[in-house]
C-alpha cells in the first residue's frame, strides 16, 4: 500500500505548476512570435483606401446626377486625395478624375447629357456651380458613380467624411428629384 504524505503531494502539486508555467511561457512566446510575424506583414501605419459606391443610378433627358463629397470642418487639418469614377452599367469607365479636399472642403461633380454643362456656361452651370462637371453621351442611361479616398489610417477620418449624390431637374425647375447619402462603404488596405 503506497500512502502519500503531505511532503509527497507538496511535491507533486509544485512540479505541476512548474510545468503550467512552462507551457504559460511557451505559448505566450508563441503568441509574441506571431504578433511580431503579422506586424511585419502589414505595418501598423498602412494607407487605407475607402470605396463608396451607389451602384447604378438611371439618368433621363433633362437630368443631371451631382456626386458631392466633404471633409468635415472638425477633421485634423489634412489633404486627401479623392479619386471620382464613373462607370456605365457594364463596367466601362466613362470618367475618371483625382481631386484634392482639404477639411471644410465639398467637392462636387456633376453629371449629365446637357451639352451646356461643361464649359459652355448655359442655365445649368449658373445654378450649381459644380467643380468639374462631366458629359455623358444620350445613349447611356445607367451610370455607376463611385469615390474613392485614400487615408493615412481609417480611425480620425472615415466620421469625417461625407459622401451624397443627388438628382437633378433641371428644366424648368432646378428641383433635387432624388438624394441620396448612403453609399456602400468598402475599406480595403493600400498594398505599397
Amino acid at each position: 500500500m503506497c500512502v502519500q504524505t503531505e511532503d509527497s503531494k507538496s511535491v507533486s502539486a509544485t512540479k505541476h505548476n512548474l510545468e503550467k508555467r512552462r507551457n504559460m511561457r511557451t505559448n505566450l512566446l508563441f503568441a509574441g512570435a506571431m504578433l511580431l510575424a503579422i506586424s511585419r506583414i502589414t505595418p501598423a501605419s498602412a494607407q487605407v483606401a475607402a470605396n463608396y459606391n451607389w451602384g447604378g443610378v438611371h439618368m433621363m433627358a433633362n437630368q443631371a446626377v451631382c456626386a458631392n463629397f466633404r471633409l468635415d470642418k472638425a477633421a485634423a487639418p489634412v489633404t486627401l486625395q479623392v479619386l471620382f469614377t464613373l462607370e456605365d452599367k457594364s463596367g466601362a469607365i466613362l470618367y475618371q478624375k483625382y481631386a484634392n479636399i482639404t477639411n471644410g472642403q465639398t467637392v462636387q461633380w456633376c453629371f449629365s447629357w446637357n451639352t451646356g454643362l461643361g464649359g459652355g456656361g448655359g442655365g445649368f452651370d449658373h445654378f450649381l456651380d459644380p467643380d468639374y462637371t462631366i458629359n455623358v453621351n444620350p445613349n447611356v442611361h445607367t451610370v455607376v458613380p463611385q469615390l474613392r479616398v485614400n487615408l493615412p489610417s481609417p480611425a480620425p477620418y472615415l466620421d469625417m467624411l461625407t459622401p451624397t449624390l443627388e438628382v437633378i431637374d433641371f428644366l424648368p425647375t432646378f428641383n433635387v428629384t432624388s438624394f441620396a447619402n448612403n453609399p456602400h462603404l468598402t475599406l480595403l488596405p493600400i498594398r505599397e
